[in-house]
Order: C-alpha cells, then structure tokens, then sequence
C-alpha cells in the first residue's frame, strides 16, 4: 500500500463510511414510508454523521500540511478545535439516528388476557363411561340396584 502514500490510505479507510452515510442519507430522502418524525431525525442523524466524517476526513489529511508548515504549536491550537467537535458530532448523530428508531412506533396492543374460571361443568350428563362396570349405577335412577354379590362356601 505505499503506492497509495499518507493521503490516499486516509481515504481509503474512511470511504467505506462516507458511502454507507451516503447511502444512507439518500434512502432516507427517496423512501416516504417512514412517519415525517422519526424520518426527520434520521436524515439530521445521517447529516451530522455524514458532516463529522468529512470533518474528521480533512483534518486527518490535512494533518501534514499543519505539521509541516505550522509545527507542533499550531498542531495543538487546530486540535484542540477540532478534536471536541469531532468529539461531539459522532454521539450527537447517532443519538438522532437511535431516537429515528425509536419514535413514532406504537406497541402493538395487548390481547386480553383469557378469563380462565377453573372447571366448568358441561350440560350436566355424566360420561357414559364414567358410570359402567360392575355395581355402578347411575345417579339419575331412582331405584340404585344393590350389587351383586357372589357367596364363597368353600
């Protein structure tokens, strides 16, 4: 990567960033379906991130040039401009792109909850199999036959 020097591999590295801001800014713009709110807050979030990665993309490549014509001294006025700026804008836009997410977007309503009221009896009529076997009659006869009982005599 010599080829390249000090300014072409700033550049470089920081395109990829650029291109997704830009990406980013024009979807925002051409795409409506967004409620005006959040989609206002997106394009300043996109916007402040997009003019804090300019800002830091001319003063990385500028750098040299201060360096050089301006020694140390003037390195450390120029930064101490630059540097909380830069400091402040990249919180500030993802602050705006977050709260873009955020906005504008309604929970979907709870379904009520199921009136749950523990057993409950049917029409009434017993199974036809609870009442079968040996000795069992239904409670709906009037007359409960007693069971039939067997006599060992051995």
């Amino acid at each position: 990567m010599q080829f390249l020097g000090y300014s072409g591999w700033q550049l470089l590295t920081q395109l990829p960033t650029l291109l997704m801001l830009v990406v980013g800014l024009v979807l925002a713009l051409t795409h409506r379906r967004l409620p005006r709110g959040p989609r206002g807050l997106l394009l300043a979030g996109i916007a402040v991130l997009l003019l804090g990665a300019l800002l830091n993309l001319g003063w990385v490549l500028a750098l040299p040039r201060v360096v050089q014509n301006g020694g140390a001294a003037q390195l450390t006025r120029l930064n101490l401009i630059v540097g909380p700026l830069l400091a402040l804008l990249h919180p500030l836009g993802l602050g705006l792109v977050v709260a873009a997410a955020l906005t504008g977007r309604t929970s979907p309503p709870t379904p009520p909850a199921p009136q749950w009221r523990g057993w409950q009896p049917g029409t009434g009529e017993p199974a036809a199999q609870q009442w079968a076997g040996p000795g069992l009659t239904r409670p709906e006869s009037p007359d409960p036959a007693p069971p039939a009982r067997s006599v060992d005599h051995g």
